[in-house]
């Protein structure tokens, strides 16, 4: 995790863990699992999406890696209106790693998800 917060201040569990020297963390963004087994499915690395077109994965695909499950950094626009998602940007990053980000609307973003529920057996 950043020395800095980059919004004036995180939570208190953040805050805690920035003031000391060596330590290193990552907050963890979206862990998919199977709801009976509990197994994870995919871990996803969440930003709101500025336009960028990077956003740091490297721990993200390490976990993804160590427990062979889908990585993936995932952008989100949020309509200011209604305050919903109206689209995603994705990029792949294990087991292979897309070049960059690709729009994925709303309802896709959802059957990809359940379709990990779908080919993951018990």
């Amino acid at each position: 995790m950043a020395r800095n917060n980059y919004y004036n201040q995180g939570d208190h569990y953040s805050e805690f863990h920035r003031q000391f020297d060596g330590l290193g963390m990552v907050d963890i963004d979206h862990v998919e699992i199977c709801k009976k087994c509990k197994k994870v499915l995919a871990v996803v690395e969440t930003a709101f999406d500025k336009g960028q077109n990077f956003k740091s994965f490297i721990v993200t695909k390490k976990i993804a890696e160590s427990l062979n499950v889908t990585g993936l950094v995932t952008l989100y626009q949020v309509d200011p209106k209604s305050n919903e998602i109206i689209n995603f940007r994705v990029k792949k990053i294990y087991p292979t790693e897309s070049d960059g980000f690709y729009d994925v609307p709303p309802f896709m973003y959802v059957r990809w998800l359940k379709r990990l529920h779908e080919n993951h057996k018990c």
